[in-house]
């Protein structure tokens, strides 16, 4: 599963269209794996279904996410998935640095980690709305490192949450949404 796959239409590509569906599919977009998936506790939960739908796809989805993860745990991953041959890195992180008061240090991580995964195409997730204030800037410190990067704003997106979750975790419907509106977005941002 490592290497080049030329994807359809998106909803074709992810399987949400019918069968019965008569219109062509026709290769538009070039997806290479495998695919690193970089994070905290969000990554942890979109794993099993952004790795159902990166099979469909012909992908290898190579999981680094660790609950709890800063940007420094997040970049201690980076060496391992270049080792296992990763092409692209799916970054799902900012969440556990909201509440930090060290501000300069978290913006001076994630430029050392998007430095890191230069190379590889890059595709960063925010995490979405939060019940606490992103104190230390890390979102808008990844949107800078990203320099002018598509990312995907899940911020204000409505994801089921899991019940009696105070941290603002998704339901298992809740990722798998969340998942199929990532691929949908790599899909159609994915160079031609």
């Amino acid at each position: 599963m490592r290497g080049l796959v030329v994807v359809g239409l998106v909803l074709v590509a992810l399987g949400a269209a019918s069968s019965t569906d008569p219109r062509p599919v026709e290769p538009v977009r070039a997806i290479e794996g495998p695919v690193a998936l970089l994070g905290e506790s969000y990554a942890v939960g979109l794993e099993p279904e952004l790795g159902r739908l990166a099979r469909g796809l012909g992908l290898e989805l190579l999981p680094f996410g660790e609950v709890g993860q800063h940007v420094e745990g997040l970049r201690r991953t980076i060496p391992r998935a270049r080792a296992q041959g990763a092409r692209m890195a799916i970054v799902v992180s900012g969440g556990n640095d909201y509440g930090r008061s060290d501000s300069a240090n978290v913006a001076a991580q994630i430029r050392a980690a998007v430095a890191e995964l230069e190379g590889l195409t890059i595709w960063y997730v925010s995490p979405p709305t939060t019940p606490f204030p992103d104190r230390s800037g890390a979102l808008a410190s990844w949107i800078d490192a990203l320099g002018g990067r598509a990312w995907l704003d899940s911020r204000g997106r409505a994801l089921e949450r899991a019940a009696g979750d105070k941290l603002a975790h998704p339901s298992g419907q809740g990722y798998r949404d969340w998942a199929y509106r990532i691929w949908s977005f790599i899909l159609e941002g994915a160079p031609s």
